[in-house]
Parts: structure tokens; C-alpha cells; sequence
């Protein structure tokens, strides 16, 4: 059939793959900072950027967390609003003009300047991932390539697979997340590789593959799928 997948590849990331959009922002306010457009809304733009930049690679907030967050956040501004029409206690406003006092303005070298030098940062990492990370998953087997030294073969046989998305942010910046092999016990964990970039994709894949085990002779006798799918359903 045309449809069916015999495998899937996949790379784990460091998480200086997560800083694309601090990198990018730096070489797009190039040009408008440099014909004079509002610097101060660049700056602020920069500055959101970074901070959920940062909030990617330092912290890791599940989904769970990240409900209970936007909740409490919406909860301070309400009652930052309900304060000020019935007390006439500005708290909001308050907090607003603390920071416009501050003149924020973008400086497009220093931006330039950062996002080059990040650059080479993701560079470096894309490299290190691809020479060092990479696995493809077949019917049969799970194959681990490092460059240099050899490719190290895992017999698929009966398998847990699951994947999750442990943070939010690096949900959001590369639908990444973390696929956690384990052994028909569901119980041992036989290979783990996090930061996978677009998960979804990926996981459809290894689901068609987990609907059928393929084992090939040089007749080419393929037999019946006796593999343990237990946890496939985490794979949508």
C-alpha cells in the first residue's frame, strides 16, 4: 500500500535548538530598527522573545503547571482590574508605567551581534545532534548512528513506546517532546531521547509501524504481527 511506513528517523536535540527565535529576531529587527521604526516596540518585542526564550531552555513546565499558570495569571489581572474600579487602587497601572518609564529601545548591533554569536551555538548543537543522536526505527529493530563509530542496533521485539511532552515551551517552539522506549514490561527503560522536534509526525509513523511486526527472510516470508503494543495509544 502506498500509505504504509517499514520506518522512521528521528534526532534528540540539545536545547539550544529553542533559541531559533531569539537567533531570528535578531537578523528581522535589523531592518526596521535601521529605517527608524519604532524602536521602543522592537525593544519590548525583543525582550518577550528572550524571556520566553529563557523560560524554554531553563525551566520545564508541564502541561498541568502551564494551566495553573495562565489561571493564576489571569486571575492577578482581574483582580489587578477589580482593585482599581472598586478601590481605585491602580496595582496594573502601577506595574505598567514602572516599566515605560524604563525607555526601552532596541539597538539593532547589539541584536545582530547576539543572534550571530547564538548562531553558531545552534549550529554546533544541529551538528552534535545529527553526528551523535540520530536513531531510525524499523519493524524489526531500533538502529542508534553515531558518526565515527558504528551504528548500535536494538532488536525491537516486544516494546513499550510512549511519548509525552514534558515542557510546554518546547512544545510550542518545535512541537518537540520525548519518546521512552521500554521493555514488554512497560517497566524498564531501554533508550529515552528528549528534545525530538516535531513528536506528532514521528509518532504517527512509529504508530503504523508498531501495528505490524515485519520480519523479513531471504525468501521473504513475512510473518504475523506478535508484537506487544502496549501504550501504542500514547503515540497519537
Amino acid at each position: 500500500m502506498a500509505n504504509d511506513v517499514d520506518r522512521v528517523s528521528w534526532t534528540a536535540h540539545p536545547k539550544s535548538i529553542f533559541l531559533w527565535p531569539l537567533v531570528l529576531a535578531g537578523y528581522l529587527f535589523w531592518f526596521p530598527a535601521n529605517w527608524g521604526w519604532n524602536a521602543g516596540g522592537l525593544g519590548w518585542a525583543y525582550i518577550l522573545i528572550a524571556f520566553f526564550v529563557i523560560l524554554a531552555v531553563a525551566v520545564d513546565l508541564s502541561r498541568n503547571y502551564a494551566i495553573f499558570a495562565g489561571v493564576a495569571l489571569a486571575l492577578i489581572i482581574v483582580g489587578g482590574w477589580w482593585l482599581r474600579d472598586v478601590k481605585g487602587i491602580t496595582v496594573l497601572g502601577d506595574i505598567y508605567r514602572a516599566f515605560a518609564r524604563l525607555n526601552v529601545r532596541y539597538d539593532p548591533p547589539l541584536g545582530l551581534a547576539l543572534s550571530i554569536l547564538l548562531s553558531i551555538v545552534v549550529v554546533v548543537g544541529l551538528a552534535w545532534a545529527w553526528g551523535n543522536n540520530r536513531y531510525t526505527m524499523t519493524h524489526n529493530e531500533i538502529v542508534h548512528h553515531v558518526f565515527g563509530r558504528g551504528d548500535m542496533s536494538i532488536g525491537r521485539g516486544a516494546r513499550v513506546f510512549r511519548t509525552n511532552y514534558p515542557d510546554v515551551f518546547e512544545r510550542i517552539l518545535c512541537f518537540a517532546g520525548t519518546i521512552s522506549i521500554y521493555d514488554n514490561t512497560g517497566r524498564a527503560q531501554i533508550l529515552r531521547t528528549e528534545h525530538v522536534p516535531f513528536l506528532s509526525r514521528k509518532a504517527k509513523k512509529m504508530d503504523k509501524i508498531l501495528e505490524t511486526l515485519q520480519v523479513t527472510t531471504d525468501d521473504t516470508v513475512t510473518a504475523p504481527d506478535t508484537a506487544d503494543h502496549d501504550g501504542a495509544d500514547d503515540l497519537h
